[in-house]
């Protein structure tokens, strides 16, 4: 399972923003997709997360600010693919960030 921070930081570095950026109040475009976006990860990636829980994540109080969040970016993949793409290069960046935390095997000592 992929934690939400993980996700959080991975949509930060895609888009060039601060993760308090995203929850923050800013409407801008330039926070509003990457928020978006984190949100829609964050609810299909982490188990268990609800929309109660995204939305207190970012800083709003009302589920259905999430809701909407994940609806609109479910409609913009399939609708704009610049949207298809900048998830897929969060997906990448974040089986890149899995890798990096996967320990290595350590060999067994030979006795």
């Amino acid at each position: 399972m992929i934690h939400p921070t993980t996700i959080v930081n991975a949509v930060c570095g895609v888009f060039h923003v601060k993760p308090e950026d995203l929850s923050g109040p800013a409407r801008e475009r330039t926070v509003s997709m990457p928020r978006q976006i984190a949100a829609y990860l964050i609810y299909k990636k982490c188990d268990l997360m609800t929309f109660q829980n995204i939305a207190d994540m970012f800083g709003r109080t009302d589920h259905t600010t999430a809701r909407f969040w994940i609806k609109t970016v479910e409609a913009n993949i399939a609708n704009t693919s610049y949207v298809a793409r900048f998830v897929d290069e969060v997906e990448q960046a974040l089986e890149s960030a899995e890798q990096v935390q996967e320990p290595e095997a350590t060999p067994e000592p030979v006795t």
